[in-house]
């Protein structure tokens, strides 16, 4: 198992501690058979921990690991991002549906109900049904252990939900450098947002330069006649 995904399960475990109201301590009395140094390094950020011992952790959680993590490859998440860039909702819900479909005999994994956990959110942030408090647990999916299709999503949605349900957005140097277009143009609306104009305008310059109607008939909207009308320009 690389690296990255034990430091990914490291901060997992603390997110789900955490939200269970336990401290270690109580955690390691209700779960005996649990490793009080291996709690405490992999919550501190540690990777050189043997597997069986993590097993034993994650498993106080009712999750495991299984060996083929294809969860984590591009090829399962790029359909559902070309989809959202053109926001065809019908598309994606239907490719939210084929994933899952494909998750759910593997749902005891961590990264697989992690997976399912975010088409859930997807499709709740579709249909406008994103809670705080569920908005606030994308912070999962925006882990470098995961494919870019998902990060960009999970930006993506992050912030819409500052938008609609006032979550503290404080990823704007990722929405900034994002590659994927609903980030770029979310990137001008934190523009027009914060009330930095100059830049609005040249962001808004660059995107009309890059982005013609023929590529994407929708463009999310119309970059100049939206955020600089809004803006008072």
């Amino acid at each position: 198992m690389e690296n990255g995904q034990i430091t990914y399960i490291g901060k997992w475990i603390r997110w789900r501690r955490k939200a269970l109201g336990l401290s270690q301590a109580a955690f390691l009395k209700a779960h005996p058979l649990c490793s009080r140094k291996t709690l405490s390094l992999l919550e501190n950020g540690k990777s050189d921990i043997r597997l069986d011992l993590i097993e034993d952790l994650l498993l106080a959680f009712d999750v495991r690991l299984q060996p083929d993590q294809t969860v984590l490859s591009d090829r399962c998440w790029n359909m559902l991002a070309d989809a959202y860039e053109t926001y065809d909702v019908p598309t994606m819900e239907a490719r939210i549906t084929r994933i899952e479909t494909t998750l759910r005999p593997f749902s005891r994994d961590l990264f697989c109900r992690d997976a399912l956990d975010f088409l859930d959110l997807l499709r709740r942030f579709l249909s406008r049904e994103l809670s705080f408090d569920q908005a606030a647990s994308l912070w999962r999916f925006l882990e470098p252990v995961w494919p870019r299709s998902v990060q960009d999503l999970a930006l993506a949605m992050r912030y819409g939900a500052h938008l609609s349900v006032g979550v503290p957005f404080e990823e704007e140097k990722k929405l900034s450098q994002s590659e994927f277009l609903p980030n770029r143009i979310s990137y001008g609306y934190r523009l027009w947002e914060t009330d930095r104009r100059h830049l609005l305008s040249v962001h808004i310059n660059q995107l009309e330069s890059e982005v013609s109607y023929a590529q994407n008939p929708i463009r999310t909207m119309d970059f100049e006649a939206h955020f600089l009308f809004q803006s008072g320009t």
